[in-house]
């Protein structure tokens, strides 16, 4: 053989004549995309010259004294008679015809590993092999093969089907570039090869498809820039590119798509203005240029695309002010500019939008103040103007957003100013976030009740405090912004005596009296101590306040509290000091009731490390062990309980292969409560979380497990020692609790610039602003569910029943995969319906046996990883039908068959009805001496669930 190559390493000539060659010539010769001359004679070769190198520009072909034809179609004649050095057979082949081009296209694909191919390459007629379809004269006019496993190069031989309307390939593996030869499929309507790692630039011979609907190529590696060429597809209905590497600006030719419904160009390093000519779009429902780099303003002609429903230019680099003209988009349900350089005021055209739900504009550099009429924006649901230089306050018209869910105006630092009173009406509000404003709360009862309602809030209290106060704490609290109390847990009564001139007089006797439902419960008398009575709020000391433990039984929902200082009245009333808190009624001190919290920690042992040192941590384990002192301490748990589950032995105990075997373990055996995986630390990473969800992984560390538990009570990091994905509502920039806290193990205050629990900084405590949040995910969502659907949200534990595990998720890598799925006993635990993934059980004759549409786990300090586990009750008929499961995402998609590389073996105590273990190879093979290793197993009484992919039939007589 001999090659030659030029300075860039591609190869520009290739002699392999007279080397006994044998067999046919591969498609893949056409990816030598540098290759000049191709030498192959005297060679024993045979069949077609491949219609790929159509795709090079050869000057010297020298084929003689071999079997090669050469193609009579696909526009190689043409190509052939432009070789200047040619010396051949003088051999034509017969034209191709369906079959053989299918036969082509099987080979090429790598047709033995797919995983249904009922009919190739036999006898039977073309209708019977599987995913093609024919006309009435057998001819193929559809080929659906998508999620099929393919592998390979897309051959430029398909496009010789000659009456081909439907080529979906989406969700395989198939790489190299999009054969030119495409662009003779004159009939094809619909072309979808999404989700595939296909690489090289879109072919423009794509324009000639004039009988296109629709495009997809969303998710692949394509590159390059779009061609123009796209834009005479005057039929086309959808084009979705994004999800790839296109460069370039974005054609202005497509503007004359006359039929187009949706386009899709996001998430591409796009440049570049967006074009005017796009407002011609007149059909046009979607328009998704969010995450490229495009410049320049907004086009205003994006306001003539009067059936547009969703508009997002999220993320770009957008400069000049938001159109006047988008008021125009009367059918308009979400417009996303969020993330851009805009500037200028909000153009009250905007509240003119009577559908819009969702108006993202934060990240900015708005300014001026808001528009009056966004209030007229009725179906609005989530406002989002965060991070902007908006001034004033909220218009009073905002009491009109009846819809409204969440408002965030964080970190416009000149918005200042009173909270109108109208608020009040949005009964469905569940997040107001203002942290970086100086917005503020008026002092009503009414307003506050209201506020203490929502789910997510951080807001001061307008003017400073006169006189006397006092509050209850545990962890946290703060005079601006009151925290609540957990019903049950015992409390901190501080009450701060403050004169309005300087004096020598000490404190007095301060007594108070607690009442629930109109009746007194409690009373507690504070003696007159030495200290002397000070003019300021002196929180940071103990001994400048009257203080009295307050027993849980007193802290219950609807408490109300009066506070008499000086009841004996010694004091001169020059002094200025409040005599009663509140000056008049009761003081309502806001207690929630929270359910127990049922913890089970799962120690995991690693089945090729003799290390058991976790299991020093647990033994002996309880709710009062040292083990948990931060989350006693942090978090608002009432009726703590702990269950130490068997230790269980499995291949890794890195965090995330802890976590999802956690997760696994509590669908599979349906107890109640939050479940953490322990394990000894092998990685740099101490613990992941499900975020909002039941399951965690975590080292025998106090502050660590709280940390963990934090996620699964709703909180995101807080910004401080390089913690990912920070919280952008977090109230404090340095990551600090902000107020001051209490720690009754040591009966010692904890300074405002501690850092949060869910910083990366030590050491920690719990800041306002995350306990509340975490009460009030823990009130809104119940806890110690047995049983937890994709939500997160509780439900009460179902009966067991012969069930599917479903389980799997993203790897470090980014790559979607499936564990082998097993037959259990256990309660049904499904998603929520809806999401961005897909788990489908198909038969064997490609019919859906089941399918689940759901949201992945966010899984926080999880660095893009995360996994799912679901117990699917399972139908009679799945035992002889199932053949394969594949989950499809924005990542792509994978295929789940009888034989997989991820075998896996559970070993399950019947009897307690737990996990023993979680065994695993990854080699596909059967585990050394798999069948005395059962045999042991069973005799010491454990059941054994094994798979390899599909659940055999043995598993499912189980």
């Amino acid at each position: 053989m001999c090659s030659a190559k030029d300075s860039l390493g591609y190869v520009r000539e290739l002699d392999l004549s007279r080397n006994g060659l044998v067999g046919t010539l591969p498609s893949t010769l056409g990816d030598l995309s540098g290759l000049t001359a191709l030498r192959i004679g005297e060679n024993t070769l045979s069949g077609p010259l491949p219609l790929s190198l159509t795709q090079l520009a050869v000057r010297e072909l020298r084929y003689a004294n071999t079997s090669l034809c050469a193609p009579v179609d696909g526009g190689f004649p043409a190509w052939l008679n432009a070789v200047s050095s040619h010396e051949g057979t003088g051999l034509e082949c017969a034209a191709r015809d369906d079959r053989s081009v299918l036969e082509t296209l099987y080979r090429a694909l790598d047709g033995p590993n797919w995983q249904h191919s009922d009919g190739w390459l036999t006898g039977a007629p073309l209708s019977d092999w599987r995913g093609v379809t024919v006309d009435d004269e057998g001819r193929v006019v559809a080929l659906y093969l998508s999620g099929n496993n393919l592998s390979g190069h897309l051959p430029a031989e398909v496009g010789n089907l000659s009456r081909l309307r439907s080529l979906h390939m989406s969700g395989n593996s198939i790489v190299g570039p999009i054969p030119t030869a495409i662009g003779r499929l004159s009939r094809l309507e619909e072309l979808n090869l999404a989700f595939n790692p296909l690489g090289g630039e879109i072919p423009p011979e794509i324009g000639k498809l004039t009988n296109l609907s629709y495009l997809r190529l969303q998710n692949n590696a394509l590159r390059g820039s779009i061609p123009a060429e796209i834009g005479g597809l005057d039929k086309l209905e959808e084009l979705d590119l994004s999800q790839n590497q296109l460069t370039g600006s974005i054609p202005p030719e497509l503007g004359n798509l006359s039929s187009l419904r949706r386009l899709m160009l996001q998430n591409n390093p796009l440049t570049g203005a967006v074009p005017p000519s796009l407002g011609e779009l007149s059909q046009l429902e979607y328009l998704f240029l969010s995450g490229n780099r495009h410049t320049g303003r907004i086009p205003p002609t994006l306001g003539n695309l009067r059936h547009l429903k969703r508009l997002s230019l999220s993320f770009n680099e957008l400069s000049g002010r938001i159109p006047r003209e988008l008021g125009r988009l009367a059918n308009l349900e979400e417009l996303g500019l969020r993330n851009n350089l805009l500037t200028g005021s909000i153009p009250r055209e905007l509240g003119g939008l009577p559908r819009v739900e969702y108006l993202a504009l934060g990240l900015n550099d708005l300014t001026g103040v808001i528009p009056a009429e966004i209030g007229r924006m009725s179906r609005l649901r989530s406002l989002g103007l965060a991070q902007n230089r908006l001034t004033g306050t909220i218009p009073p018209d905002f009491g009109n957003l009846t819809a409204l869910r969440n408002l965030d105006l964080t970190q416009n630092r000149d918005m200042q100013g009173v909270l109108p009173a109208t608020l009040t009406a949005l009964v469905q509000l569940e997040a107001l976030l203002l942290a970086g404003t100086k917005l503020c709360a008026p002092r009503e009862p009414d307003f506050l009740e209201w506020l203490s309602g929502l789910a997510e809030q951080h807001v001061p209290r307008c003017g400073a405090v006169e006189g006397s106060v006092a509050y209850v704490t545990q962890a946290v609290q703060s005079v601006d912004f009151p925290v609540p109390l957990v019903a049950g847990n015992d409390g901190l009564l501080r009450v701060f005596v403050r004169a309005d001139q300087s004096t020598s007089e000490s404190l007095p006797d301060v007594r108070a009296r607690f009442f629930l439902d109109g009746a007194e419960t409690h009373v507690v008398d504070i003696p007159a101590q030495s200290a002397t009575i000070p003019t300021e709020l002196e929180e940071g000391d103990l001994a400048r306040s009257a203080n009295a433990m307050i027993p849980g039984a007193v802290l219950r929902p609807g408490l109300e509290m009066v506070v008499e200082i000086d009841p004996g009245g010694t004091l001169d009333p020059a002094l200025g000091v409040t005599a009663r808190i509140p000056e008049t009624g009761r003081a309502e001190v806001a207690v929630r009731a929270v359910p127990s919290f049922d913890l089970t920690v799962i120690p995991f042992l690693a089945e090729s490390d003799p290390d058991s040192s976790v299991l020093e941590h647990t033994q002996d384990l309880n709710a009062q062990s040292d083990l948990f002192r931060d989350v006693r301490s942090m978090l608002p748990i009432r009726g703590f309980n702990v269950t130490v589950h068997e230790p269980v032995v499995t291949a890794s105990v890195d965090p995330h292969s802890v976590l999802r075997e956690t997760e696994a373990i509590r669908v599979m055996e349906g107890r109640a409560g939050y479940h953490l995986g322990l394990a000894r630390k092998t990685v740099s990473v101490n613990g992941v979380a499900d975020l909002g969800r039941y399951s965690s992984s975590s080292v025998p560390v106090p502050d660590v497990i709280a940390h963990e538990l934090g996620h699964n009570l709703s909180l995101y990091h807080a910004p401080c020692g390089g913690a990912q994905g920070p919280d952008p509502s977090f109230p404090q920039r340095d990551g600090s609790i902000g107020s001051w806290g209490f720690d009754f193990r040591n009966d010692v205050l904890v300074p405002p610039s501690t850092p949060d629990l869910m910083t990366y900084c030590d050491p920690p405590w719990v800041s306002g602003y995350n306990f509340t949040r975490m009460l009030n995910h823990r009130v809104a969502q119940g806890a110690g569910a047995a049983v937890a659907p994709g939500t997160g949200a509780a439900a009460a534990p179902g009966a067991p029943t012969t069930s599917l595990l479903l389980w799997g998720g993203i790897d470090g890598e980014g790559n979607l995969f499936l564990d082998p799925a097993l037959v259990v006993d256990a309660p049904a635990v499904l998603p929520s319906v809806g999401g961005a993934y897909r788990l489908a059980g198909l038969s064997a004759d490609g019919r859906e046996l089941f399918s689940l549409d759901f949201e992945m786990p966010t899984v926080a300090d999880g660095d893009g990883q995360s996994s799912f586990a679901y117990t699917l009750p399972a139908q009679s008929e799945w035992s002889g039908a199932l053949e394969s499961i594949t989950l499809s995402g924005p990542e792509g998609s994978t295929t789940l068959g009888r034989e997989s590389d991820r075998s896996v073996t559970i070993l399950l105590d019947p009897v307690a009805g737990r996990v023993r273990a979680i065994l695993r190879d990854f080699g596909g093979s059967a585990m050394p001496d798999a069948t005395a290793a059962r045999s042991a197993w069973a005799a010491e009484g454990l059941e054994v669930l094994h798979s390899r992919g599909i659940p055999d039939a043995t598993a499912w007589r189980r």
